[in-house]
């Protein structure tokens, strides 16, 4: 028995319903209950995409969104449709590629409209496929991990 640390949203469900010997936990709910530094001042509008596995899979909402909060400066902004999937879902996107490539251009048209200057979701799969469609649709918003962000503004802190 132990702990499972999981950052993809996919793996972690599939691993939560397939792991009788360990607790699989998301890094962004086990980030949320930590006591973490200060953060440094980050002046940034930032648009979190839900990777679904987590909103739909995991009811992982609030905790993303308080992790944002955490970091001062940072204007966190949800999309319109955020509970709608960017179109990767796991195998999703090679099953049904036509399909996948429109809604994924469905989400960056929302990410777009947000006026962020970043984008951060907690899916590698998500995250390649919001780049992509950014790409497509001519735009060059940053996308990042949520950890990355919030590592970023630990690290800089200054602790005085």
């Amino acid at each position: 028995t132990g702990t499972l640390l999981v950052e993809a949203a996919g793996c972690g469900l599939e691993l939560g319903e397939h792991m009788s010997t360990a607790t699989v936990v998301n890094a962004v709910v086990m980030l949320d209950g930590l006591d973490l530094p200060e953060r440094r001042r980050l002046d940034l509008r930032v648009a979190y995409h839900d990777p679904c596995h987590a909103r739909h899979g995991q009811g992982i909402v609030d905790e993303p969104r308080r992790l944002l909060a955490s970091i001062p400066g940072v204007d966190g902004v949800d999309p319109d449709e955020a509970d709608v999937c960017c179109g990767s879902g796991g195998g999703y996107a090679l099953q049904h590629p036509v399909l996948s490539d429109a809604m994924g251009r469905r989400k960056a048209h929302r990410l777009i409209a947000t006026e962020a200057d970043l984008v951060v979701t907690a899916n590698p799969g998500c995250l390649g496929q919001i780049r992509d469609a950014l790409a497509a649709e001519g735009s060059d918003l940053t996308v990042l991990p949520l950890t990355d962000l919030l590592w970023y503004a630990c690290l800089a802190a200054d602790p005085d």
